[in-house]
């Protein structure tokens, strides 16, 4: 069930940066390619609108298959295509993120 619990954005905050952390770390080869794509394209992203999504940099797919993409690092991850309707009838993902955000500290 969704807790209807104030979300302290310091708290959002911090799993921001927590997450940020882990995807620089998980992801250097995609870090390394953004970096040089500053040099060819305006903010280093294929479209300008791109450089305000969050994060440091893009991942960068170099195969996909079906649903399916695999970033320059190795990682799959299921196309971002896939509706979050469909993610979340399998696995619960939006009561997760509810409690994730509730839980202090």
């Amino acid at each position: 069930m969704y807790s209807s619990a104030r979300i302290d954005p310091g708290r959002v905050r911090s799993l921001f940066e927590r997450e940020q952390a882990a995807f620089r770390k998980r992801c250097p080869q995609s870090g390394v390619l953004a970096g040089r794509a500053k040099s060819s394209q305006l903010f280093g992203v294929p479209m300008n609108w791109m450089s305000r999504w969050p994060g440091d940099h893009a991942l960068d797919v170099e195969h996909a298959a079906g649903a399916w993409l695999t970033d320059v690092d190795g990682h799959e991850y299921m196309s971002p295509a896939t509706t979050a309707a469909d993610v979340d009838r399998h696995t619960g993902l939006f009561a997760e993120l509810a409690d994730e955000l509730t839980r202090p500290g």
